[in-house]
């Protein structure tokens, strides 16, 4: 049990280095117009994917739409 707890602290620390490298590599990079207009749609484009997978449903080979899953998302309806 311990070793799981080392390996999951050893993996946090790694992300937290990795994640803290590449902010500091960042901030120090000054991108293009076209990068930062690219940078700006990325989460619309991940949130749009998110609802759409919800509101899909796959039945053999065929994929249709989950109505209540449809009237949700249209509705505004959030269950956070």
């Amino acid at each position: 049990m311990i070793q799981q707890w080392l390996l999951i602290i050893g993996l946090a620390i790694s992300t937290y280095i990795s994640r803290l490298i590449g902010l500091e590599a960042m901030a120090r990079i000054k991108a293009s117009p076209l990068v930062e207009l690219y940078f700006r749609y990325i989460p619309a484009s991940m949130i749009t994917a998110l609802i759409v997978v919800q509101m899909m449903s796959q039945k053999m080979d065929t994929r249709i739409f989950r109505f209540p899953s449809l009237l949700l998302v249209s509705s505004g309806y959030s269950r956070c």
